[in-house]
């Protein structure tokens, strides 16, 4: 790998229906498992290294080849995982960006500086969003039992 393999993005001109599929995927529940077998794969060919025999044949050519083994693996599994989350982030940016875009147009339509969106306050009564707006709440009132 390069010097600068962390900067570095597997198929950096993915599309974007391929970045959706990517964190639709990443965010499974299946997915963390994926990660945690990786990283056993990982763990058990550096384990490979510490079996050898010291007093064995090649042993000095043995380890020197199951350590580029392990070091190989380790870093395609960190490349492919950090391309992964890398797409999945940049659709999400690109989401949160596009929402912020839509909140400043609304924003600069309606006159209102720097306020955002507000949701209507969940505790307000009916009666105040009656005298506001003119209009009945979606709550139906409850009619007086007939005696």
């Amino acid at each position: 790998m390069s010097k600068n393999a962390k900067d570095e993005v597997l198929m950096p001109n993915l599309s974007l229906p391929k970045k959706a599929m990517l964190l639709q995927t990443s965010s499974t529940p299946g997915f963390q498992v994926v990660v945690e077998m990786a990283n056993e794969a990982v763990l058990q060919i550096s384990r490979d290294i510490s079996k050898l025999d010291p007093e064995g044949p090649d042993y000095e050519r043995k380890v020197v080849e199951r350590g580029r083994r392990a070091r190989n693996i380790s870093e395609g599994f960190d490349l492919l995982f950090m391309s992964i989350f890398a797409h999945a982030d940049s659709l999400k940016k690109a989401e949160a960006q596009e929402d912020q875009e839509a909140v400043d147009a609304v924003n600069k339509t309606l006159g209102v500086a720097n306020s955002g969106i507000h949701l209507a306050d969940p505790k307000q009564s009916a009666d105040a969003i009656r005298k506001t707006f003119g209009i009945h709440s979606a709550i139906p009132e409850k009619k007086a039992a007939k005696k």
